[in-house]
């Protein structure tokens, strides 16, 4: 329509977005399309369509484009074997995925770097292989050296299991190594000390963060203000709510809740009222757990029939 004739990156551009947000065999008609145009697949062709299928965790149809690939003399390359080694973790499927790291790059005349071991390190933790990437953390220790990010996913993937004494050993292996935890570290290591009640600790690492001049989430500052109102430090959890404000952050229906509950525990009906009307007037839907924040509330003020 343009007057210009697609080229191998068009299609491909075409290729990765309906293998993202219409489908794979719609995909897959694509790359018949660019072949009945005398335009050849590439590497990049077939790993949007290898990453297509591995999202959907359809190991067969992996496995044909592999040798598809290789029947056109089109060769994988890392991002080709990561995709693939991510999908056996998926599934479960982790001595496959070893051999595909120990033995088939090797005969492909592949090296795994850092960007490699990353991607592995990321799915075994996400699939709960933790012990896995541990060893895989000390092999590629032995290679290179591991980047921040290798640590920031292996602190993640700790703190999710809940091993404090893990993340922290590892948080202290991202000093040895020369590295400045950043806001990420930080952050996730916060996250994990609310969910595991070590609250004195998460408030003290919250600080230590905010003397450093560390920015970060919401997430982070709605878990402060949680432990404030579990240990009873209301007029606190007020003021950090406050500074959520004062930096332009946008709340959800949890931050909602969180405010309503300080407000009920202050006895300030005011601030709830006004509360109220704000989360109506932009539109959000209230959850049960603001249903039920509401009802104790009132009932806690002595409000039993708005209650009712």
């Amino acid at each position: 329509r343009l007057g210009v004739a697609p080229d191998v990156v068009t299609y491909n551009t075409l290729i990765s977005g309906y293998c993202r947000f219409v489908g794979v065999e719609e995909a897959y008609a694509v790359t018949r399309r660019m072949r009945d145009a005398g335009i050849r697949p590439d590497v990049a062709t077939y790993n949007s369509l290898i990453a297509g299928v591995a999202r959907r965790l359809m190991l067969d149809r992996v496995l044909y484009l592999f040798d598809e690939m290789l029947e056109w003399g089109i060769y994988p390359d890392l991002w080709s074997y990561n995709t693939l080694m991510c999908c056996y973790f998926k599934l479960g499927k982790q001595e496959e995925a070893f051999r595909v790291l120990y033995k088939d790059l090797q005969l492909a005349g592949l090296s795994p770097g850092p960007d490699t071991y990353n991607v592995l390190l990321d799915a075994l933790c996400k699939c709960g292989y933790i012990d896995d990437a541990l060893e895989l953390f000390q092999e590629m220790q032995s290679k290179f050296k591991p980047e921040l990010m290798t640590y920031n996913i292996l602190i993640n993937g700790l703190c999710k299991s809940r091993r404090v004494g893990a993340a922290k050993w590892m948080l202290t292996e991202l000093k040895k190594s020369g590295y400045t935890p950043n806001a990420v570290t930080y952050t996730t290591i916060l996250k994990l000390y609310f969910k595991t009640r070590r609250i004195r600790r998460g408030l003290e690492l919250f600080l230590e963060m905010k003397r450093e001049g560390y920015t970060y989430d919401g997430y982070a500052y709605f878990a402060v203000v949680s432990a404030f109102i579990k240990t009873g430090r209301t007029k606190e959890a007020y003021e950090y709510m406050q500074e959520l404000v004062r930096k332009g952050r946008r709340h959800d229906i949890v931050s909602y809740n969180t405010l309503l509950n300080l407000y009920f525990r202050e006895g300030d009906l005011n601030a709830v009222d006004d509360l109220l009307g704000e989360i109506e007037r932009r539109g959000m839907r209230a959850d049960e757990y603001t249903h039920t924040i509401i009802v104790n509330g009132l009932l806690r003020t002595g409000q039993r029939r708005r209650a009712e």
